[in-house]
């Protein structure tokens, strides 16, 4: 009995919740076969197939070759300032990983979103994902979990939007 069927016999739900995520890996696996090739698909299949097999398994590097290539510290970059007169709201960009329901620390990234939006700034949360799941997969689930959030959800790899700052939460999405 396949995933699809024993959860379809269970509940009409779970039946939903498996097609709704074989969707998404679809779409995954698409956008990797797109960015990176083939050979990076069966790279990744054959690191899960392993990783079943043994405990001692090395995740890849939690930062897209793409970023890597792209920094350039030999040629710092400079941007304009613009000036903000007291009580102007800014525009505040933060970028993240992917969060996972109860997680701690997306949740005081979260806290502080909200504290950020309550003090009348407007935020744009972009996920930058090396594994390429979809951005829009997380927006409905970022607001069950973390309702006083207003900040509009976007994918990092399709640029940042303009902003008077910019918060970057971990070491990979620096």
């Amino acid at each position: 009995m396949t995933t699809l069927e024993r959860a379809s016999h269970d509940s009409p739900q779970g039946a939903a919740q498996v097609a709704r995520s074989l969707v998404r890996r679809s779409r995954q696996v698409r956008r990797l076969w797109s960015e990176q090739g083939s050979a990076a698909v069966a790279n990744r299949v054959a690191r899960r197939v392993v990783a079943g097999w043994s405990t001692t398994f090395a995740e890849p590097w939690p930062v897209a070759r793409a970023h890597v290539l792209a920094a350039d510290l030999t040629h710092p970059r400079s941007f304009p300032w613009r000036r903000v007169r007291a009580g102007t709201p800014l525009w505040i960009n933060v970028i993240m990983t992917p969060p996972a329901a109860g997680s701690g620390g997306h949740t005081t990234v979260f806290r502080l979103i909200s504290h950020l939006e309550a003090a009348g700034h407007r935020v744009r949360l972009y996920l930058d994902d090396v594994h390429g799941s979809d951005a829009s997969w997380y927006a409905p689930r970022i607001t069950q979990w973390w309702p006083d959030v207003e900040a509009t959800v976007h994918d990092a790899r399709n640029g940042l939007g303009d902003a008077d700052a910019v918060i970057a939460t971990a070491w990979p999405t620096a």
